[in-house]
């Protein structure tokens, strides 16, 4: 029998929709309460955070209108400019026979200045190929998934978007691109240095 004084877990009587929405306010009142442990984040804005940083709900957002001075200040959005800039110039980036950025262009990016590495500014290694800067190796990646650049017969050019972003005003559209594309698309396990472990 149903009273209108049941509450839910009282026992029998009441309908299953009331339990149902009883548990669900205590779980979206648990996933809305900020935690320390997320420095003063909610479960909800974390779960944002990791898996659509980016999207309506997270906690971060981009902001419109981003002036040139603020963006030549990203050094990883400059160096794909510069790299973009080098392909058109060019008309295209020949590979080496293992599909590599070769030395004369790695060079040239780097002496840019824009993200400098430890090992090579002190003198432990040289570049001499792109695996030997894990930035240069990120570099073409980034470019290729997001789109600005295609690789076919040991080359590198530009696509259509490519072409559009090195020839006309249009950085904060790339730099949104670029952002998305390391965020969202590039698999951060490329550089994190270990190993492959054999578990599992």
């Amino acid at each position: 029998m149903t009273t209108s004084d049941s509450k839910p877990g009282d026992g029998e009587g009441v309908p299953l929709s009331i339990i149902e929405d009883y548990f669900n306010s205590l779980i979206r009142r648990n996933n809305t309460a900020p935690l320390d442990d997320f420095s003063g984040l909610s479960p909800d804005e974390m779960h944002y955070l990791l898996y659509n940083p980016l999207g309506e709900g997270s906690p971060i957002y981009l902001r419109g209108n981003i002036s040139d001075e603020t963006l030549n200040l990203i050094p990883f959005f400059r160096l794909v400019e510069e790299f973009s800039k080098i392909i058109q110039r060019d008309g295209f980036i020949k590979l080496t026979p293992k599909g590599a950025l070769p030395r004369k262009i790695l060079h040239e990016l780097y002496r840019f200045g824009f993200l400098k590495e430890e090992f090579i500014e002190k003198g432990y290694v040289k570049l001499m190929r792109e695996s030997d800067s894990v930035v240069l190796t990120t570099l073409p990646i980034v470019a290729r998934i997001g789109g600005l650049i295609s690789k076919k017969y040991g080359r590198f050019t530009l696509t259509n978007r490519g072409r559009k972003f090195a020839e006309g005003n249009r950085r904060e559209e790339m730099f949104r691109l670029v952002l998305e594309t390391f965020i969202l698309k590039f698999n951060w396990d490329y550089n994190d240095g270990y190993p492959v472990s054999g578990v599992g």
